[in-house]
């Protein structure tokens, strides 16, 4: 730890230098995002597209995920980081500048948290977390991308056989960054049992409960394999999150129970519906990421699954 402060403090500014000078030099961009957030991650694609359409770079993709990626045209190199890669992150962290970029909100003075609750209310996710980065980005339209080989679709067609048109379901949100997201699962449940004319197939990860009166997937997919099912799908219903984000790529309607927690911006493309209720609370966008103070959370307790089915409903007419 001492040795990379001496490091940082000596010869970074020299290193990052001539590392982003020989970059330059190359006509190469590398983009990267280490950790666990995978819709963070999946995000990068819309910056991938934006800076292919807008500089003539190769561009070059670091990820913990670099399945998101496979097949992607736009992308000249692919680099897979397995576990934490926490020296890696260090390293390109240290090397970091115009032509290496972490995917990744960077404010010196504020949190993410702090930062989006003051500044961001008009922010989408793919913009907070590269607008720092040195070279302009035109956002005006902000889309994720993801590409399949003809091998990957026959593959999964043979492997799912869908017959029937189906929407997907995934009733368990993300909790580890907060909790304030979280619609509930009985409430999903309720929306599966008086939804009696659209056939939901559950979605996500092996922990997840199992809702009654669904097709199960949650525990038998891949991430390949549920970006495909999206691609399949009549629309899909979740907290926001991951399956949002993927529904993006493929332009699939995509329903999402939207708590105060964060603003109604940071997770919109043109084919998201967002269900929201923040007005019943002062203090939406909050930006909590402890629990809640505020008696039975109305911001997002407030929606019913009646408004929810209601508001798909009324969509598909």
């Amino acid at each position: 730890m001492n040795l990379i402060k001496v490091i940082k403090q000596l010869f970074q500014k020299p290193l990052s230098g001539i590392v982003n000078y020989i970059l330059k030099m190359f006509n190469v961009f590398i983009i990267y995002r280490i950790g666990s957030a995978i819709g963070d991650q999946l995000c990068m694609s819309a910056v991938v597209r934006l800076i292919n359409e807008q500089y003539p770079f190769k561009i070059v993709v670091i990820s913990s995920y670099p399945e998101i990626f496979y097949n992607n045209p736009r992308i000249w190199k692919i680099v897979g980081v397995r576990g934490r890669g926490l020296y890696l992150s260090k390293i390109l962290r240290l090397l970091s500048g115009a032509q290496l970029e972490n995917f990744l909100f960077n404010n010196n003075e504020l949190s993410y948290a702090d930062y989006m609750r003051v500044y961001g209310h008009n922010l989408h996710l793919v913009q907070a977390h590269s607008m720092h980065f040195k070279h302009n980005i035109d956002f005006t339209e902000i889309l994720n991308e993801i590409h399949f080989s003809k091998d990957e679709i026959n593959t999964y067609q043979q492997k799912f056989k869908l017959t029937s048109s189906f929407s997907l379901i995934n009733p368990v949100g993300k909790d580890s960054y907060t909790p304030n997201k979280n619609w509930g699962f009985e409430n999903f449940q309720h929306l599966v049992k008086f939804s009696n004319n659209i056939n939901w197939i559950q979605v996500g990860l092996p922990k997840d409960k199992e809702l009654l009166g669904v097709i199960d997937c949650y525990n038998r997919t891949t991430l390949r394999e549920l970006f495909y099912l999206t691609s399949q799908a009549k629309f899909v219903l979740a907290e926001e999150g991951l399956l949002n984000h993927i529904s993006s790529a493929f332009k699939t309607k995509s329903y999402v129970v939207h708590s105060g927690f964060s603003q109604v911006s940071l997770s919109h493309y043109k084919n998201t519906v967002l269900i929201s209720n923040h007005s019943a609370c002062e203090f939406a966008p909050c930006w909590r990421l402890e629990e809640c103070g505020v008696k039975n959370k109305p911001c997002i307790f407030g929606i019913t699954p009646d408004t929810v089915l209601e508001t798909i409903t009324e969509d598909k007419r």
